[in-house]
């Protein structure tokens, strides 16, 4: 299984839409997907369309409660694609950084994909620790460049001290608009500090994607959205970059 995390210490970046919309494609073109929901406010399920109120997620198996991770793992009404919900307004400490990644070592899956909140804790460490790979979506301005390379040294400096081996998948540039010189830019400084091989191609900013998620409705890849095409063009590089064939 390979386990993605989708990460940036900044908010409003795009994490929880990207990481929908790119399992969603992993789902669509035969991978079993894994959402895990490790952001307490818990918009995967509501970006899903799900309103259930569950008694436990995520956070009731870091915390130490004693539940089997199967009791915990949802069905979507997208074929092949599930998901782990967050305990709403956890507070607790993680009892084990490790128990994540011992736990996903357990499940049969394709592709998991790890969303968490914009902060630096304990819960961040565990998916750290659990993850293959990271992906940090930046928007498309320069606060939004400097805050992520920011983030990147910090990030591998954490990795170090947790002992943990993982690989910067790369960026991905979000809410991009082609037309304003900036965003043009800032790409190509992106690429010039990191590699031209860990900057995916840019998705579009949206006015309607905002509309679609804010009504809990589904992900943007099942409707006619020009963001459609981003995020297939964008779950094909990773795809390319992790060297899995489509199934």
């Amino acid at each position: 299984m390979k386990k993605i995390l989708i990460t940036n210490r900044k908010g409003g970046v795009g994490k929880t839409t990207t990481t929908i919309n790119l399992a969603y494609f992993f789902a669509k073109n035969g991978y079993k997907t894994l959402i895990i929901d490790l952001d307490t406010q818990g918009h995967i399920q509501y970006a899903l369309g799900v309103k259930v109120d569950f008694e436990y997620g995520i956070h009731s198996l870091l915390n130490g409660e004693d539940i089997k991770i199967k009791h915990i793992i949802h069905k979507t009404n997208i074929k092949r694609l599930y998901f782990i919900p967050a305990n709403i307004n956890f507070n607790h400490k993680v009892k084990d950084k490790n128990l994540l990644k011992k736990t996903l070592e357990k499940l049969n899956f394709d592709i998991c994909l790890i969303d968490t909140a914009p902060s630096s804790d304990d819960l961040l460490e565990s998916a750290i620790i659990a993850s293959d790979y990271v992906i940090a979506p930046m928007k498309c301005e320069y606060l939004g460049l400097v805050g992520t390379l920011q983030f990147i040294k910090i990030f591998y400096k954490t990795a170090s001290r947790l002992n943990t081996d993982f690989s910067l998948l790369g960026i991905i540039p979000t809410m991009y608009n082609k037309s304003i010189r900036e965003h043009q830019e800032i790409i190509e400084k992106l690429k010039n500090v990191i590699g031209k091989k860990r900057v995916f191609s840019p998705i579009r900013k949206d006015f309607k994607l905002t509309k679609i998620f804010s009504r809990g409705i589904k992900p943007v890849a099942k409707t006619h959205l020009r963001s459609l095409q981003d995020y297939e063009t964008v779950g094909n590089e990773i795809l390319n970059k992790l060297n899995i064939n489509k199934k």
